[in-house]
């Protein structure tokens, strides 16, 4: 780790967490399970374009844009700094975040020479009396799993029973909290629920939660923050900050490592579920069974076991997830926390913000959007046999280095490229490493390699941010188009059908015994310098649909890839009915679709007696809150009696045409034309490769006679 591009500067090892108290940086360094600090002189600095006369002022080298720099001992001097050239109009820059900045400028990261088993984790979970956070709010229960850097664990849990009041529970846990002393505290969905609840029943009781390493309460921003789950979702929270300790919250991080959203949803249980790690021994609760164990003492211990395992399922997330992102830490100038919570544009431009920082260089601003072609895709309608796919390894990276995609104007010292070349050669080490060891460390260094290279083209093409290169992102996606084309040509000249292409891959039905190595040999030589074609393998079947929605059997293996036919928001039955036709499909067997398909209808003719599988998943969001359309109206009118909040889910389905109803509020009577029109668009998803004569929308009245002709015979 003495590459300060990569690692940063500062030689400083096993910083576990960092703070700015006044005019001083704390440094919080793992020494075994003892924890040492270092302090350092803090100041708070603006960066400018023209030199300020008025204030004592530095100079950066280089010619970019932000050249001058202003010191200020007080984070509210440099506040009040900045809303004077915000009056004047002047640019300037500033790294808000106190810890960064430090970061930024001096060169040190967490984690370096540490592996992930050397921070200590607490891992909580509260049981309350409800969900909403009110003056009428307690607290039954805080369970605890609590790790060690030497790997010991423990487990501690805080009963309301065994106090006197809940200000003395509290108390004792923070106190407790404080003596074992962990790095990183987590939990699920702990931004959104235990921590705003504990600390109002904190305030309620007149106490705080004192959870800092210096005794220091918990403290809660201002202003609501997001958390982008992907373009087209996010979620909105209130961060939280303990002195000295990170948080890491397995909600958000479930969906940070949930790249291919294989996830039913993100709950703690269903993520444990899809994982494989439930304990067999696992407590189980149901809140419809027995709404207040506290009040029956034959269940009061199932219930203490029950909030035990949650705290054990969140830490048994965190050793599945975390890896890649801990490593990844050891190269990024920002908190733990801040990884976790923050997109990695915004953390590929702290990298390069150091890159020039730490060595006293100016930096430039950020260049404005443009609108740019992306990558070609192409899925030809089919079902195909013995198809060969192969692609390009690391397409982008290895574009930008062919070409020299850099702008040497913002990157004179072409430190973007060297970070390039640096994590893109060390990933096919770290990969080569784990093949020939099956030591996880250098799967979990590659996984971590691995985001740093993902972001290195979305950073060039961000808004806002200083290094970003719009011109560049479009020049990488031509030159990948032409690649790709090149690929494309080639199986069109040897009489190959064309069955998938998207972005750095090719598939095609060939015949049989075909040899790869002579493809690739092939197509190799006709690409540009530095862009290797890779085998990934030969298909049985391959199923197209439509563009970047395909599926692939190998063996007893299906792959399904695409939104519209993963199609995870769809009410359970139709997932299933969807998944079963694509591999019917695969297997030649269009009959049984067929036969799936009117068996559904039937049994929505005759009466669904069980309506889970046929709910849809509704999530209380700001527009069900305050309802300006009619769908957000009904989903609120359904949830009427519940105790809700923003994020919760619940699953529903209507009644009638106009009226959703609770799952659990389900009486026999349901909307058979809806689920009759819902059954039909899920089927329809496969038209390209269907016969759409053959299925019948049966909320078509012409239709519905032939429906209530079926019987058990004819069907």
């Amino acid at each position: 780790m003495n590459n300060p591009l990569i690692y940063g500067k500062d030689p400083v090892k096993r910083i576990v967490g960092s703070e700015v108290m006044k005019d001083y940086l704390i440094n919080y360094i793992a020494d075994g399970n003892k924890t040492i600090t270092e302090k350092r002189p803090f100041y708070y600095y603006v960066l400018l374009e023209e030199y300020d006369d008025s204030h004592e002022c530095g100079r950066l080298g280089g010619k970019n844009d932000f050249q001058y720099f202003v010191k200020f001992k007080t984070k509210g001097a440099a506040y009040n700094y900045c809303r004077g050239l915000d009056y004047e109009g002047k640019k300037y820059y500033r790294c808000y975040n106190p810890v960064e900045s430090a970061m930024l400028r001096e060169g040190f990261t967490f984690y370096k020479d540490m592996k992930v088993n050397d921070v200590s984790v607490l891992s909580f979970d509260i049981e309350t009396t409800g969900v909403t956070i009110n003056d009428e709010s307690f607290v039954l229960l805080i369970s605890n799993t609590y790790r060690s850097r030497s790997g010991d664990v423990s487990r501690r849990v805080f009963d309301f029973n065994s106090f006197d009041s809940a200000k003395d529970m509290l108390n004792a846990w923070c106190e407790w909290v404080r003596g074992v002393d962990p790095d990183i505290m987590l939990g699920h969905n702990i931004f959104n629920f235990d921590f705003p609840y504990l600390h109002k029943v904190a305030t309620l009781n007149g106490t705080k939660l004192n959870l800092g390493r210096n005794a220091s309460p918990i403290e809660f921003d201002r202003h609501t923050r997001e958390f982008r789950k992907d373009g087209s979702q996010s979620y909105d929270y209130i961060n939280a900050s303990i002195f000295g300790r990170e948080i890491v919250d397995t909600f958000f991080l479930s969906m940070k490592y949930d790249i291919g959203r294989q996830y039913p949803n993100y709950g703690l249980k269903a993520i444990i579920a899809h994982e494989g790690l439930q304990k067999a021994d696992r407590q189980f609760w149901d809140f419809e069974k027995v709404r207040e164990p506290w009040n029956n003492p034959s269940e009061w211990s199932k219930f203490i076991q029950y909030c035990k395992d949650d705290s054990d399922d969140a830490l048994a997330l965190f050793d599945l997830m975390i890896p890649q992102f801990f490593y990844y830490a050891q190269s990024i100038p920002k908190s733990f926390q801040e990884i976790i919570n923050s997109a990695t544009g915004s953390q590929v431009n702290s990298f390069m913000m150091r890159a020039y920082l730490q060595d006293s260089l100016a930096v430039p601003a950020a260049t404005e959007k443009a609108d740019f072609k992306g990558a070609d895709v192409i899925g030809n309608p089919g079902l195909y046999k013995n198809v060969y796919k192969v692609d390009v390894a690391s397409l982008y990276p290895s574009i930008m280095l062919s070409y020299e995609v850099a702008d040497k104007k913002k990157d004179p010292e072409n430190r973007f490229l060297q970070a390039v070349k640096f994590f893109t050669e060390q990933r096919l080490a770290d990969k080569l490493a784990y093949k020939e060891t099956g030591e996880r460390i250098y799967k979990d260094l590659s996984d971590g390699r691995k985001i740093m290279i993902n972001s290195f083209y979305g950073f060039m093409g961000a808004p806002g941010l200083n290094f970003n290169y719009p011109v560049g992102a479009a020049l990488v996606t031509e030159k990948g188009r032409e690649i790709l084309d090149i690929a494309i040509q080639w199986c069109f000249k040897k009489d190959f059908r064309l069955v998938n292409a998207d972005t750095d891959s090719i598939s095609f039905e060939a015949p049989e015994g075909l040899s790869m190595q002579n493809c690739l040999a092939e197509i190799n030589a006709l690409s540009p310098k530095g862009i290797s074609w890779e085998d990934d393998g030969i298909y049985d079947s391959f199923l197209v649909v439509k563009s970047k929605n395909y599926a692939m059997k190998r063996g007893d293996k299906v792959t399904i890839k695409g939104s519209g036919l993963k199609a995870t928001m769809k009410e359970p039955a139709l997932v299933k009915v969807l998944e079963q036709s694509i591999k019917w499909l695969l297997d030649g067997k269009v009959d049984r679709v067929y036969h799936n398909y009117v068996n559904h209808a039937y049994y929505i003719h005759k009466g669904i007696d069980n309506i889970k599988d046929w709910c849809s998943k509704k999530t209380v969001t700001k527009a069900v809150l305050t309802p300006k359309r009619k769908q957000e109206a009904n989903i609120l009118e359904a949830l009427a009696g519940e105790n809700i909040q923003e994020g919760d889910k619940y699953r529903m389905f209507f009644e009638t045409s106009e009226k959703l109803c609770l799952e659990k509020n389900f009486k026999g009577e349901y909307d058979k034309d809806r689920l009759y029109e819902k059954l039909y668009n899920s089927i329809y998803v496969l038209a390209p490769v269907l016969d759409m004569e053959n299925f019948l929308n049966y909320k078509l009245k012409r239709n519905k006679k032939l429906l209530e002709d079926l019987n058990e015979s004819t069907r």
